[in-house]
């Protein structure tokens, strides 16, 4: 992760690889597979192909748009009558920030004896995303994002924690062409529980139990009562 995030990327999106000079190049839209599911289910397309960003917040705000129409157009997206009646599009500009490549999955590693990485795959949902969407994998400790609640939620804190100690270690041994603190940016965005929203925004069908787990609770406190009315 620190080896892939050394590097500051000019722009929100993913590479393309050119078969007619054999070069790769960042100039395709952040293709995830979140993305790519909800336009096999007949969503319409939010970001179009070669749509790139300069900042984190009109890149979140296309993705909150994309979730908006996957609700309007997937009839099973709802679970309820009136899941739709709430609906409110809006976008937003801003700020940029710095990018990170990130969205692997544990499938994608291979490693040695040792745990070094030697190779990876499935590069084409590599994308290069905002800063603040780095975190530690839900998967390092064989859970998925929607169960990390509870017991759970104080094991993949313990295991979050001693990783990011041994990134802090790994940093000081790797020469960056950047000036962001990435272990401090990833210890902010849980305790912010602003990686729980960035989480939303990668999900296919969890993000209503990650909001109502770790977002609604932040801002609603008798959280049993909203889900139910």
């Amino acid at each position: 992760m620190l080896s892939l995030a050394r590097l500051p990327q000019p722009r929100i999106g993913s590479f393309r690889f050119d078969t007619s000079d054999a070069t790769i190049s960042l100039s395709n839209r952040p293709l995830t597979c979140t993305m790519m599911l909800f336009g096999n289910s007949a969503t319409p397309r939010t970001i179009q192909p070669r749509q790139f960003y300069q900042s984190t917040d009109s890149f979140a705000s296309d993705m909150l748009t994309l979730h908006d129409t996957h609700l309007l157009h997937d009839l099973h997206a709802g679970t309820a009558s009136n899941s739709h009646a709430l609906l409110h599009l809006n976008r937003w500009t801003g700020w940029t920030l710095p990018s990170a490549v990130d969205g692997l999955s544990s499938e994608q590693y291979f490693v040695d004896d040792d745990w070094n990485m030697t190779c990876l795959i499935d590069l084409e949902w590599i994308c290069v995303l905002p800063v603040d969407m780095l975190s530690v994998s839900y998967w390092l400790t064989d859970c998925s994002i929607d169960s990390i609640i509870d017991d759970e939620y104080a094991i993949f804190d313990q295991a979050r924690q001693a990783f990011l100690a041994i990134m802090d270690e790994e940093a000081r041994l790797i020469s960056t062409e950047h000036d962001v603190d990435i272990t401090s940016r990833m210890r902010y965005a849980w305790e912010s529980k602003g990686v729980w929203f960035w989480a939303c925004l990668r999900s296919i069908n969890a993000w209503l139990f990650v909001f109502e787990d770790h977002i609604l609770p932040k801002f609603f406190a008798e959280k049993e009562r909203l889900t139910t009315t």
